[in-house]
């Protein structure tokens, strides 16, 4: 399901300058098309000509779309930095592989008239929600949690799905993604490709010390528990860090809200994708 598109706010890769002569060409392309164009702070400073608003001023009743030029790491950050629920996220982009994206800056053009025609969908993943110690509260991630001992070390851990001990042992650390989030972190500690139209969270034990843990995979009703037993480090979607320490509990779940992303048919392939990731090549290069 598309929508018409009458407003946009773009934010580009902080520092960078290809990003952001990208973004000014996504901007004036918009606006030929007579969308209204809004930017964040940082594009206002660097190339001026539209209204700057903050990551926390994004809001669904004034921007139909957000526009994020640059990799997945800018995508997840102005996700954690932004209010919820967000509108639908367009991905143009300008690092080597970005999983999230289907156009490059070289496709600007072609990207903004589908747009504007309607001619795109929304991929919905939803969410997963990992519930921390009371310093931390709860939040929801894109991507994946990882717990790891601290300093590198080896941490002792105990996993529970809706009360029921899967296992428990030492392992470096141990890894709950969402289907979205399976082609990165989980993937490479070897958990599988996972179909983006399911909804469930994977549970990828990282090199644990016995070869009997295995990965997990979770179904969108259940919850996950996990006891942490040394002090630990958490990371979220690789852009929060925390400590945690000994004795902590986790629980961790998917949540009903989704992350939108716009697709375009005939470019979208999750064959193409998965080639990519496993070839390290960008897609586009297939």
């Amino acid at each position: 399901m598309s929508k018409q598109v009458s407003s946009v706010w773009i934010k580009a890769k902080v520092g960078s300058e290809e990003a952001a002569s990208t973004a000014r060409r996504v901007a004036k392309a918009f606006e030929r098309r007579g969308v209204r164009v809004y930017v964040d702070n940082f594009l206002t400073k660097m190339l001026g000509g539209w209204e700057g608003l903050g990551d926390g001023e994004v809001d669904e009743d004034l921007i139909d779309l957000v526009v994020i030029v640059g990799g997945d790491g800018t995508l997840l950050r102005f996700f954690h930095s932004a209010k919820k629920p967000l509108p639908p996220i367009l991905g143009i982009n300008r690092n080597r592989i970005g999983f999230f994206y289907d156009y490059d800056w070289r496709y600007v053009e072609e990207a903004v008239e589908k747009v504007v025609k309607g001619d795109f969908y929304f991929q919905e993943n939803k969410l997963g929600t990992v519930v921390l110690p009371k310093a931390y509260g709860k939040l929801l991630f894109v991507n994946e949690v990882i717990i790891g001992g601290k300093n590198f070390r080896l941490t002792r851990l105990e996993v529970s799905i809706d009360g029921e001990k899967v296992f428990h042992g030492r392992m470096d650390g141990i890894i709950v993604s969402t289907a979205i989030g399976a082609s990165g972190h989980a993937l490479s500690a070897g958990g599988p490709f996972v179909d983006l139209s399911l909804d469930l969270l994977l549970i990828v034990p990282i090199n644990p010390f016995s070869p009997l843990i295995r990965p997990f995979v979770v179904s969108a009703s259940r919850q996950i528990e996990i006891a942490v037993y040394e002090d630990s480090v958490v990371t979220v979607d690789g852009v929060l860090f925390m400590n945690i320490p000994q004795h902590s509990r986790l629980r961790a779940f998917l949540s009903n809200m989704p992350l939108r992303l716009v697709r375009f048919r005939g470019v979208s392939s999750l064959d193409r994708k998965i080639k990519s990731r496993l070839l390290d090549v960008p897609p586009w290069s297939l």
